[in-house]
C-alpha cells in the first residue's frame, strides 16, 4: 500500500460525528488500496478549557475506529501562523508525505 486517505481535525471526544468521518476515511482508503490517516493536534499545552479525552485516549479511540496511522501535531504558535497552503506544503506534503490529488 502506498498513499493515504486523510482527515484533519481536533477529534476531542471522538463522538458519533467523528466516528462517521473516520468510517468514511477507512472505507475510502480500502476501496482505493490506500492507508487511512488522521492528522490531529495536541492541545494540552495550548487549551485553557478542559478536554474531553487525553491525547492517549484520543489516539486509542481513533485507532479502534480502524485508522491505520495517527499523526499528532503540536498546536503551537508556529503551526497557527501557517497559511492553509503552507500547512499543505510544509506539513502534509514534506513532513507527512501525504499525496494530494486535485
Amino acid at each position: 500500500m502506498k498513499g493515504f486517505v486523510a482527515t484533519i481535525g481536533m477529534f476531542d471526544g471522538v463522538h458519533r460525528g467523528h466516528q462517521y468521518v473516520l468510517q468514511q476515511v477507512v472505507q475510502t482508503a480500502r476501496e482505493h488500496e490506500l492507508q487511512s490517516l488522521v492528522v490531529t493536534f495536541d492541545l494540552s499545552s495550548f487549551s485553557t478549557k478542559p478536554l474531553l479525552t487525553t491525547l492517549e485516549q484520543k489516539r486509542t479511540l481513533i485507532t479502534e475506529a480502524g485508522i491505520d496511522r495517527v499523526e499528532v501535531l503540536p498546536f503551537n504558535d508556529e503551526l497557527k501562523q501557517l497559511t492553509a497552503r503552507q500547512f499543505m506544503e510544509e506539513v502534509l506534503l514534506k513532513q507527512l508525505h501525504v499525496s494530494i490529488y486535485w
